[in-house]
């Protein structure tokens, strides 16, 4: 629930400073979110199916809404994180959060969003 709830703030900030690919994907994420929760509220995986529609929500709202080269990191880093999400393995799971902590990081100080950043 507080994943959900971060998504939806950092989305706003991310539109506030008109870094409109990381506000639609951080959108994305927050309903990513949602549909992982109920699955594990039924303690079930999503299925592959589930996975492949958010990681091509992901690519294709990234490519509407581009704005320059930087838009490409809220992307892969949104794919990375909803693949390793998907996993059982702890191991994974822990990589893909490095890798899309440090993307995010590095997004955020681009777009001027330093607070997101530290």
């Amino acid at each position: 629930m507080c994943s959900i709830f971060a998504n939806v703030v950092v989305a706003i900030q991310f539109f506030l400073l008109n870094a409109i690919t990381g506000g639609i994907v951080s959108v994305i994420n927050a309903i990513r979110c949602i549909v992982f929760y109920y699955y594990k509220r039924k303690d079930k995986k999503p299925s592959l199916m589930v996975l492949l529609i958010f990681e091509v929500i992901a690519v294709g709202s990234g490519i509407i809404s581009w704005q320059d080269i930087w838009s490409i990191i809220p992307i892969i880093v949104t794919v990375i994180y909803t693949y390793g999400l998907w996993q059982d393995d702890i191991k994974i799971i822990r990589v893909t959060t490095a890798i899309a902590g440090l993307g995010w990081a590095i997004y955020n100080v681009i777009v001027m969003a330093y607070v997101g950043a530290i």
